[in-house]
């Protein structure tokens, strides 16, 4: 009876410790997730991209990256990343956190975060949706994206007669 009583505690401990890392996974994603969020409402409130003339000698791109407290190249980034037409709409993002939500709770990996949405912007709009699922579907890390993403461009190049799998560019 003892022997029985010890193996339900230490099956008890198991499924406390698996709950324990299974609740910090969720708020990993959960993190992911509002930081891209916040990376959206960044994008939405920067200035308008002015014109370079107009611009010129002002570091709006400055200014607003010290007002984030982040960097010139993320600040253009967040920018791109608001832009409907070519980065998200809101329901996009919307979208795109659910599936993050949906997919990756129950999975174990690399978490779909900022960064990997950053390399994204870089797949046409028509076609990211594709490339984003499956990346949040396997998991992959910055190096796995960058994979994807190159096999994609190299797929578009040779799609449209730009690209020699044997010798590069045409």
């Amino acid at each position: 009876m003892a022997i029985l009583i010890h193996h339900f505690r230490g099956a008890d401990m198991q499924q406390t410790r698996k709950a324990k890392v299974d609740a910090a996974y969720v708020a990993k994603v959960d993190a992911a997730i509002q930081k891209i969020q916040e990376f959206f409402q960044i994008g939405q409130e920067l200035t308008q991209k002015q014109s370079h003339k107009a611009s010129y000698g002002q570091d709006t791109v400055g200014a607003e990256a010290k007002k984030y407290n982040l960097n010139p190249d993320t600040i253009r980034k967040a920018r791109q990343f608001a832009d409907p037409v070519r980065g998200y709409t809101a329901s996009e993002v919307k979208e795109l956190c659910s599936l993050i939500r949906t997919l990756q709770t129950n999975q174990r990996g690399a978490i779909f975060g900022r960064t990997h949405l950053i390399r994204l912007l870089s797949v046409p709009k028509q076609k990211r949706g594709k490339v984003q699922k499956l990346a949040i579907e396997r998991r992959g890390s910055m190096a796995e994206l960058e994979s994807l993403t190159r096999i994609f461009h190299e797929w578009l190049l040779i799609s449209i007669g730009a690209f020699d799998s044997t010798f590069g560019l045409i």
